[in-house]
């Protein structure tokens, strides 16, 4: 992350306006950010209840979960502020980790598990309401 955020790499970068959504849950993800500029808000939807989870800044990495699973997106992202990322595409993840490599199947393998806690969380969360 501080490679990036020194500017080691060159990735594209986006911009998103105050209260713009970044990422939706449920959609399929096939980008990752990180935060060159400003805060954004990661919140799950519980029927018309938002439950906010955290607000990260520059230096924080969202998005890749549903990029290393292939799985669905498992939270909303929407800037709080000015925000400006840099964008992160599945084939370039993929290359750079090397998903068909040991560590690639590591890194896999974690995704699937932190999805698997999260989802019985919300399970918990559902069940003690």
């Amino acid at each position: 992350v501080e490679r990036f955020l020194r500017g080691g790499w060159a990735f594209p970068t986006r911009t998103y306006a105050s209260g713009e959504a970044i990422i939706t849950e449920g959609e399929q993800g096939d980008e990752a950010f990180i935060i060159v500029e400003g805060r954004c808000l990661v919140f799950k939807n519980d029927g018309p209840k938002r439950h906010v989870l955290r607000e990260m800044g520059p230096g924080d990495v969202f998005g890749e979960t549903a990029i290393i699973s292939e799985k669905p997106r498992t939270a909303n992202v929407e800037a709080i502020d000015h925000v400006k990322v840099m964008v992160i595409t599945a084939s370039t993840m993929t290359q750079a980790v090397g998903q068909e490599a040991w560590l690639g199947t590591f890194i896999k393998a974690l995704a699937e598990r932190f999805r698997e806690v999260d989802e019985r969380l919300r399970e918990l969360e559902r069940s003690s309401s």
